[in-house]
């Protein structure tokens, strides 16, 4: 395969500078852009639980300080000792159709962002920025008995120690404020105890069992903003975010949910008709794993996660409390919905909706400072994460916005959008951090030596029309093992653990601290045995609560051919046998077939062998 010019100054640039091309300026960048708009953007913090979350209210998250050789992260575990993520965010990009043209536009942060804190209260009309009730709200059930110490020292950036009463009253009369002024007329989540839409008397802000939630909004209709981030004019895309967090659980504890609704509202010239067609959501993070300069990444297609690691045991950063290193995901919970299945079912704001599915992550990015296809106009360049977005690799040849456009190769040969998908604790597959680059015609694969990383995970296409909603849930969870891929198999641990009971996260967390142990924990789909298998095999699942079951079988082909199992159940543990016939009792051939098994909102799958 042939090697761009551009790749090949890159990847020396890459041998000799730590921060590389997208390291340092990039950083600069954003800086400068909060100090534009210094007055207008505000940030909080998230933060009742062993990770804390700061982020700016036009949805990017950002340092409490900017960076320095020593370090400075959005997002920090353990709270207040060192950090896993520089800075991240969620970005959008799609095909605008007027009626007449179409063209790629962007929108979201990466860095810098476009957008501006608010929602839109009318075609073309948004909320003043500077207003006192645009700003972030927070809250915690608990806010009026709980000791607010480590909350308090967490919103100040401070140590424990150093909290005064003064901060702790502050602290308590801000939640009491955002409580009695929740935005839910706005959007913001509430616990709708009688289902009429109105937050009466008695219900609260948030999401049940919840123990703190943060909400906020923001809006692109600034021509200024836009124009400088992305170099169009605004579309009238709203963007509603709410993250929370559970204290109480072992298994959510190192784990914060981030839920962004996209609400397409137009501008005040926007036709009826207009449409964003093959649109896609992106979770950009610039994450530094303690010390930023010998990172790693990668990611798990069948649990919709990119994830970051470190090299190097012990970290700079961590050992200087004792730490081994940890290791960052994000995992798409929920993506947009999309028409499905008559059987299938999508999750969206805890609901299920038959007849349609969530997509999952669909394509994968991991950039190393330095590498191809990288220009820092990129950063803002729709066409380059149009592509992205397709999980192709674009690559400019030229100083003029045209790519090279290929598609990710393993190294075995076969095409991918997901790069960088081996398992680095079996040390198998396409990993980072290895060095090196291969292809075979339009196909291209890199690795390279550990160092600073970001990644992209992306999920569509689907399409909005003038008044469409679409949401993405995302779990962004840190985990400690004895080294990075260790560590990394602790993320996989956690979304495992996490799927088998989301999105019923209120109920699992009422109910685990009570539930017998003979009872199961969660929703649980076995591998069956024996597998390989001939003539039958048999299947065992779990139900933590009384729920209906239906468990299929389906071919490779995605057809139905066997349904074992279609009825209420109650809590317990399972078995059932297939005897290796369809619904028709005639026996099926060789090959590989899928259980799969509905109950309670979850969707769980295993796969099978049938030998002849």
């Amino acid at each position: 395969m042939k090697l761009s010019p551009r790749f090949c100054t890159l990847l020396f640039a890459a041998c000799f500078s730590p921060l590389g091309l997208s390291g340092q300026t990039s950083r600069e960048l954003a800086a400068s852009s909060a100090t534009a708009r210094q007055g207008q953007v505000s940030q909080s913090v998230i933060n009742i639980n062993d990770i804390s979350l700061w982020i700016r209210n036009d949805g990017l998250s950002q340092p409490f300080s900017f960076w320095s050789a020593s370090g400075s992260w959005a997002l920090m575990y353990p709270r207040g000792e060192a950090g896993l993520v520089y800075q991240d965010g969620v970005l959008w990009v799609g095909k605008l159709w007027d009626g007449q043209q179409s063209q790629i536009v962007l929108g979201g942060g990466r860095y810098e962002t476009g957008d501006q804190p608010g929602v839109i209260l009318s075609k073309g009309v948004a909320e003043d920025p500077a207003g006192e009730a645009v700003r972030t709200y927070r809250y915690r059930p608990d806010y009026e008995t709980a000791d607010l110490h480590d909350d308090a020292a967490g919103l100040y950036h401070t140590l424990s120690d150093s909290v005064t009463d003064e901060m702790i009253t502050a602290v308590r009369v801000q939640y009491a404020k955002d409580a009695s002024e929740w935005p839910w007329q706005k959007g913001a989540p509430f616990c709708d105890v009688n289902g009429n839409g109105t937050m009466d008397p008695g219900e609260i802000p948030g999401l049940s069992g919840v123990d703190q939630v943060l909400w906020f909004a923001y809006n692109d209709l600034n021509g200024t903003f836009t124009n400088s981030a992305y170099g169009r004019t605004p579309v009238g895309m709203e963007v509603q975010v709410t993250l929370w967090a559970h204290s109480d659980d072992p298994d959510l504890a190192s784990i914060i949910f981030k839920r962004y609704r996209f609400i397409f509202k137009g501008t005040a010239t926007t036709p009826a008709d207009e449409r964003i067609d093959s649109m896609y959501l992106m979770q950009w993070s610039d994450y530094d794993v303690g010390y930023f300069a010998d990172d790693l990444g990668g990611c798990d297609s069948l649990l919709s996660m990119g994830f970051g690691y470190n090299s190097a045991t012990p970290d700079s950063a961590y050992e200087t409390f004792g730490w081994q290193v940890p290791a960052i995901g994000y995992a798409i919970m929920e993506g947009p919905v999309v028409p499905g299945d008559p059987a299938d079912e999508a999750f969206v704001s805890g609901r299920t909706i038959s007849g349609f599915r969530n997509l999952p992550m669909t394509s994968f990015w991991l950039h190393g400072a330095g590498t191809a296809g990288i220009w820092e106009d990129e950063l803002t360049h729709p066409l380059w994460y149009w592509y992205t977005a397709q999980g192709l690799f674009a690559d400019r040849v030229s100083a003029v916005p045209e790519y090279e456009i290929w598609h990710w190769e393993n190294t075995d040969g076969s095409v991918t959008k997901f790069p960088f998908g081996g398992d680095p604790s079996a040390g198998t597959g396409w990993l980072d951090g290895t060095w090196g680059s291969w292809g075979i015609g339009p196909g291209y694969g890199y690795s390279l030596a550990p160092g600073s990383r970001s990644l992209i995970e992306s999920t569509g296409p689907f399409s909005m029309a003038l008044g469409d909603t679409q949401e993405v849930v995302i779990a962004v969870v840190a985990g400690k093992g004895a080294d990075g891929p260790a560590s990394v198999d602790v993320l996989k641990y956690y979304i495992q653990r996490l799927r088998s009971v989301y999105p019923h996260l209120d109920e699992f967390v009422l109910t685990s601290a009570s539930r017998p142990e003979t009872l199961p924990a969660s929703f649980e789909l076995l591998q069956n045995y024996p597998n390989p298998f001939n003539p039958s095999t048999t299947i065992e699942y779990r139900v933590p609560r009384s729920s209906h079951v239906r468990l299929t079988i389906y071919d490779n082909l995605g057809r139905e051919i066997r349904v074992l199992e279609d009825s209420q159940m109650q809590a317990g543990a399972y078995t059932v046998v297939w005897d290796g016939k369809d619904d028709w009792a005639q026996s099926v051939t060789a090959g590989v077939y899928y259980c799969r098994m509905t109950a309670g909102g979850t969707r769980l799958a295993r796969k099978l062998l049938l030998l002849k």
